[in-house]
């Protein structure tokens, strides 16, 4: 299911965590890449600072062959609009990534 509307800001984290469990559309620049520290999880955050913005989150056992690290690093300063289910944890919001369709490159 898509979300209606004109995609949301990455960044506008009060009208996403209204949002929470329910899919939405966000568009922005991929400030920076990361990987959690058991390597199992890849981000695109959209802010420098995290918890200033939702990121995107692709677990590696599920994305490898769609999403090789070297890819996500290819986005870093693009404009990009992803489609998912906002979650929360550890009080920061993510968008789960689990397919190539959810992830489009803007510019």
């Amino acid at each position: 299911m898509m979300a209606a509307g004109a995609p949301l800001d990455p960044r506008a984290l009060d009208q996403l965590r209204t949002s929470l469990n329910q899919p939405v559309e966000v568009e922005g620049v991929v400030t920076s890449v990361g990987e959690s520290k058991s390597g199992k999880t890849r981000y695109l955050n959209f802010s420098r600072r995290a918890g200033e913005s939702v990121s995107l989150a692709f677990r590696t056992a599920d994305t490898e062959s769609v999403f090789p690290k070297s890819r996500l690093e290819a986005l870093q300063g693009a404009k990009v609009r992803a489609r998912g289910t906002v979650t929360e944890l550890n009080g920061g919001l993510l968008i789960y990534i689990k397919e190539e369709s959810a992830l489009v490159r803007v510019n």
